[in-house]
């Protein structure tokens, strides 16, 4: 296991990403049949944020048996760092094919795969959260972020 800082790091990109997919979920609330600019924008920082997380958990060499298989899936993790430098990185395109990429295939196969990945990162960090510390009033405030829920 890394020195608890790097681990306080990691944790820190893993709750910057939940804000992101709480986000994302607020979009998709209002009209997950036909997503508009902004859900296509939250999904896009969602996954980004997410890819930081994976970055982090492969540089710190960590391991965990259920995130790791979900890793394994090389094509899965390829499409959502490619995904993540269309998103960070200018494209002339539109609807470029690193954006698309993750979302030509099964979306429903995505979408559990990202959820399997979420809860399981979930779980490691509350794990190990003697290894690591979100300091209580900075989870407070964003809980209560979540639920006031974001404003544009």
């Amino acid at each position: 296991m890394p020195d608890s800082k790097k681990l306080d790091s990691l944790a820190r990109y893993f709750l910057w990403s939940e804000m992101q997919a709480k986000i994302c979920q607020r979009c998709l609330e209002r009209d997950a049949a036909n997503p508009d600019i902004y859900t296509f924008g939250a999904m896009s920082y969602w996954f980004s944020s997410l890819c930081v997380v994976i970055e982090g958990w492969r540089d710190l060499r960590l391991v965990d048996p259920e995130i790791d298989v979900l890793l394994a899936d090389k094509k899965k993790v390829y499409e959502l760092r490619s995904h993540r430098n269309a998103t960070f990185h200018y494209r002339p395109k539109l609807l470029d094919k690193k954006f698309m990429g993750l979302m030509s295939g099964d979306a429903q196969e995505i979408a559990d795969w990202l959820t399997k990945l979420r809860v399981a990162f979930e779980r490691f960090f509350d794990e190990h959260r003697g290894e690591h510390t979100i300091p209580s009033d900075a989870r407070r405030e964003y809980d209560e972020w979540i639920k006031r829920g974001p404003s544009f």
